[in-house]
């Protein structure tokens, strides 16, 4: 049984789908990270309230959470840029979360490719999470490297 927190919805979708506008990814298949975060419920954004970070856009219920988002982004944002930190730890995949397995761990959003990862993750999570951790300073890095040089950070 998940002890912490957990966001667990029979919505299914990828984590981060390519926006209309060959944008930036869109973020938690367009549902608002805030009110998920903050009011513990999925609630569709709103497409003209969005934010971009990490390479993905992030749409909002509304301007209030946009600032708190912008606030604070690492706070709500999903570690690995929404990527399974179970599957990246233990076999060195990139494989995206879902919505419907997502969880919080230390004030930090993690989604995972399956019930089982994130069941793996709950019954021991500091291993994964200090992996987590360390893997997202490193892809900031990358990505902040790849924009001075010109690159698109969502891009291939």
């Amino acid at each position: 049984m998940i002890s912490r927190f957990a966001i667990a919805f029979a919505l299914f979708g990828c984590t981060l789908c390519q926006a209309d506008d060959n944008g930036p990814l869109l973020a938690a298949d367009g549902y608002c990270i805030v009110s998920t975060v903050d009011e513990q419920v999925w609630i569709k954004g709103e497409p003209g309230i969005t934010s971009d970070y990490r390479g993905a856009r992030f749409l909002f219920l509304n301007g209030d959470a946009k600032a708190a988002f912008e606030k604070r982004p690492e706070f709500y944002a999903p570690m690995l840029d929404g990527n399974d930190p179970v599957l990246a730890a233990d076999n060195d995949k990139t494989v995206a979360g879902k919505r419907e397995f997502a969880m919080r761990h230390k004030d930090r959003t993690f989604f995972f490719a399956s019930k089982k990862a994130m069941m793996l993750f709950d019954a021991s999570p500091e291993p994964y999470y200090a992996y987590a951790k360390q893997r997202q300073v490193i892809e900031d890095k990358l990505r902040a490297l790849e924009l001075k040089r010109g690159k698109s950070a969502s891009g291939p």
